[in-house]
């Protein structure tokens, strides 16, 4: 029996995949900083579903949603930075609200790394903790905020976008507590299990760019999902937004204006704050101690934050999703 029609035939279930949890240095302030939820999933490749905009999506929508709303005490959000285009900051996006919304604003998130095989959140919580592991002045910031929130880090779960539902089932039977669980998807909505994962959300997020092949790959993307997904109300997603990424300062206001006129043409939304085009955006954990900006440990530095309009589309998202 199939993952999806298991599910449907339960109603709701989370799976209970093999897990294998992260083992840390005995005593090490890190191994009290990770979550206690840290799994390591072994990620399955599977055929690529080139089906997306060629079946049925009516059979693909029913088939897929595997969470009943209904039957949930507590509802989790689901939450995804999508786009069709690579290389539109969605990963970036993804652990920047993630590490902001659960080290300052206090909320309990977790990442579900949906992006085979590269799984590059993944593999930056790799980096992340072996630097602080290696390094005394990281070591004792890790513990410094251990202390001050009283929480450790977010977990980060591996998976294939197949099974990405699932696994975030098991996880939130590991931490019910959790607000928002975030996905990671492939860039680009062919690969398999991407469609049923999108169907599961609650929002996403779609970053544009004000270029042209990213522009037409992310309005194409964006409104076929709107016009077959959202509008028709048979799936879990409540919102879909674009919001604009890499915002060169130097460009005329009158450009984007002419394509927020085309966005609205298409019905869709569009958040009101943009992220700059920055170098900040790729400055992570290092020996050099400089004040960082991306990382699955710590939110991004104060010094580094100002200007970053981090913070103003945090607290935007969290306004649409009345949390």
């Amino acid at each position: 029996m199939s993952g999806c029609t298991a599910i449907r035939a339960q109603g709701y279930t989370s799976g209970h995949a093999a897990m294998r949890l992260t083992s840390h240095t005995p005593g090490c302030p890190v191994s009290h900083f990770m979550p206690e939820a840290s799994h390591s999933y072994t990620a399955v490749g599977k055929p690529a579903d080139s089906c997306f905009f060629h079946r049925s999506f009516a059979v693909e929508i029913q088939t897929c949603i595997t969470r009943n709303k209904d039957t949930m005490e507590k509802e989790t959000l689901y939450v995804a930075f999508s786009t069709q285009k690579g290389g539109a900051g969605k990963t970036t996006l993804t652990v920047l609200v993630a590490s902001y919304l659960h080290y300052v604003k206090g909320m309990n998130v977790a990442v579900v790394d949906c992006d085979y095989p590269q799984h590059s959140i993944a593999e930056m919580r790799k980096r992340d903790l072996k630097t602080v592991m290696e390094d005394e002045y990281y070591k004792s910031m890790a513990y410094r905020q251990l202390q001050r929130i009283g929480k450790k880090a977010y977990p980060v779960v591996e998976s294939t976008a197949e099974d990405a539902v699932e696994k975030a089932g098991a996880l939130l039977e590991k931490m019910p507590g959790t607000d928002i669980v975030f996905f990671d998807l492939p860039g680009t909505v062919n690969s398999g299990g991407v469609l049923g994962t999108l169907a599961n959300m609650d929002y996403i997020f779609s970053p544009i760019a004000a270029d042209r092949v990213v522009m037409e790959s992310t309005l194409r993307f964006a409104s076929r999902l709107n016009d077959t997904l959202v509008a028709a109300g048979k799936t879990n997603i409540k919102g879909l937004y674009l919001l604009w990424n890499m915002v060169d300062g130097r460009e005329k206001s009158e450009l984007y204006g002419v394509y927020e006129q085309v966005i609205a043409e298409l019905g869709l939304k569009v958040l009101k704050t943009f992220l700059p085009d920055s170098k900040r955006f790729r400055r992570e954990l290092t020996g050099g101690h400089r004040a960082l900006f991306r990382s699955t440990l710590f939110p991004a530095d104060g010094t580094a934050l100002r200007g970053s309009n981090l913070k103003e589309i945090a607290e935007e998202i969290l306004s649409l999703i009345d949390r």
